[in-house]
């Protein structure tokens, strides 16, 4: 097969286009919450969490500001695999 083409192998992509992403599931409020608090860990207001925590504070607890943030952190583990996924609110 001649370099850069596709294989026509589509599987993957089938096994994760059933997956929600975050564009469909982040409304602007939750975006900018999810930017602010990442700019925030950037600037060294927070530790140095994985970005999947920032999206599950955000997106399954209503985390929206960095006191949020900490509050969250106090009682949720940050840093660990996790089988958390966004979904789509109801």
């Amino acid at each position: 097969m001649p370099a850069g083409k596709p294989s026509g192998d589509k599987s993957c992509f089938t096994r994760f286009s059933k997956l929600a992403t975050i564009g469909d599931i982040a409304f602007d409020e939750t975006r900018w919450a999810i930017l602010a608090l990442k700019e925030a860990r950037a600037a060294g207001h927070m530790p140095a969490i994985w970005s999947i925590d920032v999206y599950r504070a955000v997106l399954a607890s209503g985390v929206r500001t960095l006191a949020d943030m900490h509050e969250w952190l106090e009682t949720n583990q940050a840093g660990a695999l996790t089988d958390w996924k966004p979904g789509k609110a109801s």
